[in-house]
């Protein structure tokens, strides 16, 4: 008997929402039966962000999706042309790039087309312990353009990574500063102090000439 991967989807939620308690488990299991509907259906071009964190919860390395790519283009130009702009609006412009506000809405409009019930992510302190505890689970795996800075890429791994240098060029800052892979880092559990509160936080790698040795930057991350 053929599955039915939006209805068992949907059983989940409901069971969510009658326990009225979300877990790390939840959230995995709810991305895990979506990414079983958009693979089923054929709907990963359709939903490309929800596809692309669907894939990311279950991956150490995201290194040739055309969404991860976006998401290092969007960023090198947020360090091209607002890294002046000062920490809050940097950390509210990168944060903004890991298209976070379109994952909601994907995810939303997926529930609505296959009649999931949808106050998960439509209520807004649903999808913030939502959210917080997938950004949780995705703290240290990578999107990037291959697995090392010497890695051999694709072509259009090295046509995004040419725009990245092309738009620093256009910009008139240093060339040698292009995004090379972004990841989250959970901080959460740590007690908060000046400077540095508790939180999710974005990590940036620029310079990387090798595994051992890179620039790095890194910010508290913003939904918005």
């Amino acid at each position: 008997m053929a599955q039915n991967y939006p209805k068992q989807l949907s059983a989940h939620i409901d069971q969510i929402l009658a326990s009225r308690i979300l877990t790390i488990s939840n959230v995995i299991e709810t991305l895990s039966r979506t990414r079983l509907v958009l693979e089923k259906f054929k709907l990963e071009a359709t939903y490309p962000y929800l596809s692309l964190y669907c894939n990311w919860l279950f991956h150490v390395l995201i290194d040739r999706n055309k969404t991860g790519w976006k998401i290092l283009e969007e960023i090198a130009t947020v360090f091209a042309y607002h890294q002046d702009d000062g920490s809050n609006a940097l950390n509210r412009q990168v944060s903004k790039a890991f298209g976070l506000v379109t994952l909601r809405s994907e995810l939303c409009k997926l529930f609505q087309v296959f009649n999931v019930r949808t106050e998960l992510v439509a209520d807004d302190e649903n999808f913030q312990k939502f959210l917080g505890f997938l950004l949780a689970e995705l703290e240290d795996r990578e999107i990037c353009f291959g697995p090392n800075w010497n890695s051999e890429l694709t072509k259009p791994a090295l046509a995004v990574r040419s725009r990245i240098v092309d738009l620093r060029c256009k910009a008139g800052v240093r060339l040698d500063m292009v995004v090379s892979r972004v990841f989250f880092l959970n901080r959460s559990h740590e007690i908060s102090v000046p400077g540095r509160l508790a939180g999710i936080y974005w990590r940036v790698r620029f310079l990387e000439w090798d595994d051992e040795r890179a620039v790095e930057l890194n910010g508290k991350f913003v939904y918005a």
